[in-house]
């Protein structure tokens, strides 16, 4: 199994963050329940969260000023991406950024 480094595009399940990570949700891979369910506690895309605690069993997760405590099957079925990185700051940096940086 490989597991891919990543980039300023790419997300992954919240279960493969590393400890202390601060990551931003990008998109809730479940049904109308859980999303519900995870929408109100306040996990929505956009937000950025930080995975405090994780040590094989439920996941505990800072998020706004918050703690959340969720099991990996859930934590799971929640994709994140490095918010340090975007596409519009590597573009930026090559002088190719059309949004924002006209």
């Amino acid at each position: 199994m490989t597991v891919a480094t990543l980039n300023y595009n790419q997300t992954l399940p919240l279960t493969m963050a590393k400890l202390g990570q601060i990551v931003k949700l990008v998109q809730i891979v479940a049904g109308r329940k859980l999303i519900r369910r995870l929408t109100d506690l306040g996990l929505t895309p956009g937000i950025e969260m930080q995975v405090i605690q994780d040590q094989g069993g439920p996941l505990i997760l800072g998020v706004r000023d918050s703690r959340i405590v969720m099991g990996r099957g859930m934590a799971h079925r929640i994709m994140v991406q490095n918010p340090s990185v975007s596409a519009c700051a590597i573009q930026k940096m090559s002088g190719r950024c059309s949004r924002c940086c006209q």
